[in-house]
């Protein structure tokens, strides 16, 4: 199945202060009142109290049902149940319209500590992530709202709910319910987006867990945030700046060769989204780079490394099976664009996104390259700061236990956040790492510090040694963020 390729978006020509400071005009923003009186309470503890089994339990939560118990592909000693749990679609008044939410849980103990795991979308792998895989402990993961899965049935659709408020409300009315079972220590963890909405979900509710593990999360200030250009100008240093240029000779090459390419593009595809195929090809060369140096140029077994960038003279055979590879173009069909279109709804009007270049093309260039292009059709997107302006002061002032890890070359570490290293919380970057970095792939000392810091956020040691004979965990798919 093909997924959309890392799209990033054109710089805006205003200039844009990376200063990473919250100036002071900048209003607070403020949690949504805990109305939680109805999914935890003395009469729900004590009808799971009541009961044995996990499913009894969960059952007594109103509004929370069991879609189905799956069987296959369980690791030993889990239990895997999908749930449908009912929330509000304004959390500021739960007697309002309401939306079903998916999640699975992982059950293993109740008495075991619980990750709570987003990827700030739909589920993508329904599966044990590495960090309840390595030290044994509950999962649940969730389908963040406006996403397959947690889909408002309004229509036409009222994008304003889709906010980092409420949706960390809709984390906390989980995290509430669920305590009742598993009143261990809880910590939320995502990759990317997953990563920002679980530092989003604790800048708001700050005690719902005992910590928080950000990988790979960017915290940008724009649509088009400038400080990505200079990333994926100079990432890698000079050990990568012959890789770098070729990079460059290849796109222009392509848009200087476009018509051998356009025709190779899925008949059956449709790019109406964008306005035709054309359009989608051009994106996808337009944000080849940074799609280079997000997910390739690792691992000695990718096929898209500095080594096998083709010439540019080479036959169009060659360098559109390479181009596939690095930045599929048919990627960016209806199909493939709709299920990310609430995240460009999110990145256009709070959450900002990333930057390309452009001018180094002009001349070849023949469609429009922007944000809005991708987010929901006729619907007014706004962007404002101030939601990711309170949360980095939040994060540099107030905020304690969170680990973000990064990768030294991954473009999106051009935005890492801040850290209070005086607050039991650390920045961690993966040496030569993209977008895939996790705690395995840090050096000594940094592993053993991670390893140390959630040992005592679960209060349990990793049982499993990272030596272990254990399967790792699929990455998610490559999505936009």
């Amino acid at each position: 199945m093909r997924f959309v390729p890392t799209l990033t978006l054109i710089v805006l020509a205003t200039s844009f202060s990376a200063c990473g400071r919250l100036s002071s005009s900048v209003s607070h923003l403020k949690s949504i009142p805990a109305y939680t009186d109805d999914i935890a309470n003395p009469q729900i503890q004590a009808c799971i109290d009541s009961r044995s089994e996990i499913d009894a339990k969960l059952i007594c939560i109103p509004g929370l049902t069991i879609e189905q118990e799956v069987f296959s592909n369980v690791p030993a000693g889990y239990r895997r149940l999908d749930l449908k749990f009912s929330q509000p679609l304004d959390q500021n008044y739960p007697r309002g319209k309401r939306f079903s939410q998916s999640l699975i849980l992982w059950h293993k103990r109740s008495n075991e500590p619980m990750i709570l795991h987003t990827s700030g979308y739909k589920i993508f792998n329904k599966q044990l992530y590495l960090l309840a895989q390595r030290w044994q402990t509950n999962q649940i993961q969730v389908a963040h709202r406006y996403f397959e899965g947690a889909e408002p049935e309004d229509s036409p659709r009222d994008w304003s709910y889709l906010n980092v408020i409420q949706s960390a409300a809709d984390f906390h009315r989980i995290v509430v319910a669920l305590k009742q079972i598993y009143p261990t220590r809880w910590v939320n963890n995502g990759a990317s987006k997953g990563g920002m909405t679980s530092v989003f979900t604790r800048r708001f509710y700050p005690d719902d867990f005992a910590g928080t593990v950000a990988d790979v999360a960017p915290l940008s200030f724009a649509p088009e945030d400038s400080r990505y250009l200079d990333f994926v100008d100079s990432v890698g240093g000079a050990p990568l700046a012959e890789c770098r240029t070729k990079l460059r000779q290849l796109q222009g090459a392509l848009l200087e060769r476009r018509d051998e390419f356009v025709t190779r593009l899925d008949p059956n595809a449709r790019f109406e989204h964008l306005g035709s195929s054309d359009v989608a090809f051009e994106h996808a060369v337009i944000s080849m780079p940074y799609g280079f140096h997000q997910y390739h140029n690792v691992r000695p077994d990718d096929p898209v490394r500095c080594e096998t960038i083709p010439a540019v003279d080479a036959d169009s055979g060659t360098i559109w099976k390479w181009l596939v590879e690095a930045s599929d173009p048919n990627g960016l069909s209806d199909d493939e664009i709709k299920v990310f279109v609430p995240y460009y709804y999110q990145a256009n009007t709070e959450l900002g996104g990333s930057a390309d270049r452009i001018d180094l093309f002009a001349g070849l260039l023949r469609h429009p390259y922007n944000a809005l292009m991708y987010g929901p059709k006729n619907v007014s997107q706004i962007y404002s700061q101030n939601a990711m302006r309170d949360i980095e002061e939040w994060v540099r002032v107030k905020s304690e236990r969170i680990m973000f890890v990064y990768g030294e070359h991954d473009p999106w570490t051009a935005a890492m956040f801040p850290v209070r290293t005086d607050a039991e919380s650390n920045r961690f970057i993966v040496p030569k790492g993209n977008h895939s970095a996790k705690f395995i792939n840090l050096d000594e000392p940094d592993r053993a510090q991670f390893i140390q810091n959630l040992n005592r956020w679960l209060d349990k040691r990793m049982p499993l040694s990272l030596d272990g004979d254990i399967t790792l965990p699929l990455e998610d798919p490559r999505v936009p963020l």
